[in-house]
C-alpha cells in the first residue's frame, strides 16, 4: 500500500506538472514571443519531404534535423527514352555500294583531308508510290544567279551524282563544300530527294579523325534515317560508329544486327567496347573509278576568304583587298601590304570566346587525347589573331579558321 500510495503521489505530482507545462505552452504558442521566434524558425520547423515529415529544431549547441513522421507518396515509374528499330522489310544497300563510298572517303583524306557526304533512297519509298507509267523522277526548285527561281522534272537516272545499285536502291552525292571539319549542302535536288522519297540512310566522313557522332551531327540529324559516319583513313584500319533517328529522338551505337536490316557490310570485325565496325583496306578493292570521277564533280571548291574595304567604308578606305586568300595558305591575319588600319581589329573577349568554342569542337573531332596538341596549335594561331591590327571578322569566322588551321596542322603532323 505504502508503495502504491507513494506512486499515486508520484503520478499526481507527474499529472499536475504536465498540466502546468501544457498552459505554459498553450501561453507561449500563443504568445507574441513564439510567433517572432517561430517565424525565424528557431523554435521548430516543419519540413515536408517526399518520404516524411522532418523537424529542424535549434539549440545553444547548433540545428538538428530528423525525421518525425513517415508516410506514402504516390511516385511515378521512371521513363528511359529510348529508339525501338523494327522488323523492317526493306531493300538492303548492298556491299559494294558501301565500299564505294569507302573508298571515295579515302581518297579524298589523302587527297586534301575533306570530309564529304553520300545518302541513299529507297525507289520503293517514293511519296505516292509507283507512278503510273513507271519511270521514277524528281521535280525540284532551282534558282539562279539572279535570284529566278525555275521548276524542272527529271528522271533520277538522268540526275548527275545519281547512282542505282539495284532495282531499288540508290544513292545520291549532292552538291557539297567540304573543309577538314564538315561538309555541308545547299542542293535542291537534296532537298527534293528527301521530301519525295524520303532519307533512308545517311553517311558522310571525319577523314583521319575517329568516327563519332560529333555536335554537328547531332544537330543535323532531323531526318528518320540511319547514320553512318566513316573515320580513321590514315589509320591502321576504318572504323564506323552509326546512330539511328526516329522523330528526330536520336540514339547512337546499336549492334551490327540492327545495322543488317538496312545494310549489306563489307567484312567487318567489331569494337565492342566503341560500339563500331573495323574494315581492313583490303576491302575497297574492286571499286568502279568512274563513280568516284562522276563524285568528285559535285564537290563545289569554296571561293577564297575575302575581305576587302571598299571606298567609303571608312576614311577613304581601300578599294583593293589586304588580305591573302589562297586556298592552300589561307592566312586572314596576314595582310598583303603594309596597311596600318587598327578600327576593326578584333576585342579580346571576342578572340577569347571563338577560341574556347574551336577548342571544343576541336576535341569533339579528334577526342581527348589530342588536347594537348590542339591546346598548343590554337595558342598560336590565336595569337596570330590577338597580334593582328587588321581583323574585321565575327566571332563564328574566327572559330572557323581556327578550327580549320589547327585540324589541317593536325592532318600534317599525322
Amino acid at each position: 500500500m505504502k508503495s502504491s500510495w507513494n506512486g499515486l503521489k508520484i503520478q499526481n505530482g507527474l499529472n499536475k506538472k504536465k498540466v502546468r507545462n501544457k498552459m505554459k505552452l498553450v501561453e507561449l504558442y500563443s504568445s507574441e514571443q513564439f510567433k517572432k521566434e517561430s517565424d525565424r524558425g528557431m523554435i521548430k520547423t516543419v519540413i515536408v519531404g517526399k518520404d516524411g515529415t522532418y523537424e529542424e529544431q535549434n539549440s545553444w549547441l547548433g540545428t538538428s534535423l530528423k525525421k518525425v513522421h513517415d508516410y506514402g507518396v504516390i511516385t511515378f515509374p521512371e521513363v528511359t527514352e529510348f529508339v525501338k528499330v523494327k522488323n523492317v522489310n526493306v531493300t538492303k544497300i548492298p556491299a559494294i555500294a558501301i565500299k564505294t563510298v569507302m573508298k571515295w572517303y579515302k581518297d579524298i583524306t589523302d587527297k586534301n583531308g575533306e570530309e564529304a557526304q553520300v545518302n541513299f533512297y529507297l525507289k520503293s519509298r517514293k511519296l505516292g508510290g509507283t507512278p503510273q507509267d513507271g519511270i521514277y523522277k524528281l521535280t525540284y526548285t532551282e534558282e539562279d544567279e539572279f535570284g529566278i527561281e525555275t521548276e524542272k522534272t527529271v528522271k533520277l537516272e538522268d540526275i548527275p551524282g545519281l547512282n542505282f545499285w539495284n532495282d531499288d536502291v540508290f544513292s545520291y552525292t549532292p552538291k557539297q563544300e567540304n573543309s577538314s571539319h564538315q561538309t555541308s549542302t545547299d542542293d535542291p535536288i537534296y532537298t527534293a530527294l528527301n521530301q519525295q522519297y524520303g532519307m533512308f540512310l545517311e553517311t558522310h566522313s571525319h577523314n583521319s579523325m575517329k568516327a563519332f557522332c560529333s555536335g554537328t551531327d547531332y544537330a543535323n540529324s532531323q531526318n528518320d534515317a540511319v547514320q553512318l559516319v566513316f573515320g580513321t583513313f590514315k589509320g591502321a584500319h576504318i572504323e564506323m560508329y552509326n546512330w539511328i533517328t526516329v522523330s528526330q529522338k536520336l540514339q547512337e551505337g546499336f549492334d551490327a544486327h540492327v545495322l543488317e536490316k538496312f545494310v549489306e557490310f563489307p567484312t567487318y570485325s567489331v569494337n565492342t567496347a566503341e560500339k563500331k565496325l573495323n574494315f581492313d583496306f583490303s576491302v575497297l578493292s574492286g571499286v568502279d573509278e568512274t563513280i568516284l570521277e562522276e563524285w568528285d564533280k559535285q564537290v563545289i571548291k569554296p571561293k577564297p576568304i575575302v575581305r576587302s574595304f571598299g571606298y567609303g567604308s571608312y576614311g577613304g578606305g581601300y578599294a583593293n583587298t589586304i588580305w591573302s586568300t589562297s586556298d592552300t595558305t589561307r592566312s586572314p591575319w596576314t595582310p598583303k601590304h603594309g596597311s596600318t588600319v587598327t578600327s576593326y581589329k578584333s576585342t579580346s573577349a571576342k578572340i577569347k570566346d571563338a577560341v574556347n568554342s574551336a577548342i571544343v569542337s576541336l576535341l569533339e573531332m579528334y577526342g581527348p587525347e589530342a588536347e594537348a596538341v590542339i591546346e598548343k596549335l590554337v595558342a598560336i594561331y590565336s595569337t596570330g589573331i590577338s597580334n593582328s591590327t587588321y581583323v574585321r571578322m565575327e566571332e563564328a569566322e574566327i572559330e572557323d579558321e581556327i578550327i580549320t588551321l589547327v585540324s589541317d596542322a593536325i592532318d600534317e603532323l599525322f
